[in-house]
């Protein structure tokens, strides 16, 4: 990603994300598709925001057990994720790591959800 601007369609409604994203897609280099909308429209989201030609992040906090994140990462990578974010507990273990670094994605460490902290940090790893 050449463009570090990330803006997040914090939207409700696939049509209101849509509509922002094919609006400012040019001076973007990805958006960021939170739970609100993921869970509203669905995977088929990711496909939509990729056709304006950003990348995508996906912003779902991944925290399971190992095999489950380890599919979930999976997951993303064939819906052409660029970018996700993982709970913080998995950057802790190699083995569990590793899982996460075969898929090629940018995973960051979710610190603090927003809200719970002071300044909701995440950190990339």
């Amino acid at each position: 990603m050449q463009n570090p601007i990330i803006a997040a369609l914090d939207l409700p409604t696939a049509e209101q994300a849509l509509k922002l994203a094919t609006e400012i897609a040019p001076a973007v280099g990805a958006f960021k598709i939170g739970s609100e909308l993921f869970t509203a429209a669905g995977p088929d989201i990711i496909k939509r925001v990729r056709a304006t030609g950003a990348s995508v992040f996906l912003d779902l906090k991944f925290h399971d057990i190992p095999n489950t994140v380890a599919k979930a990462v999976a997951s993303a990578t064939r819906l052409d994720v660029q970018m996700l974010t993982i709970h913080k507990w998995w950057f802790g273990n190699d083995a569990r790591c590793r899982k996460v670094r075969a898929t090629n994605r940018t995973a960051i460490r979710a610190q603090r959800t927003p809200g719970a902290g002071r300044d909701g940090a995440y950190e990339h790893g």
